[in-house]
């Protein structure tokens, strides 16, 4: 898979299908320095910026967090 910085909804879904196949195809842990590994950990990158850039969660106003712990 080509990796390349994440634009599109359709981009993003690409490498979590990888993601997903990659750590569902194992039968065994995939080490972080193997191939796989190292691939995993790059498009998680990739997928973790794609995400905070068009899914970011503000913080919430402190008074109204403590409104709703209580």
């Amino acid at each position: 898979m080509k990796t390349k910085i994440l634009r599109t909804e359709q981009e993003y879904n690409q490498p979590c299908e990888r993601i997903y196949k990659l750590i569902n195809s194992s039968t065994i842990a995939i080490e972080p320095e193997s191939p796989e590994g190292e691939e995993i950990e790059l498009l998680s990158l990739l997928v973790e910026k794609y995400e905070h850039e068009h899914y970011a969660v503000e913080a919430p106003n402190p008074v109204e967090a403590i409104k709703f712990r209580i």
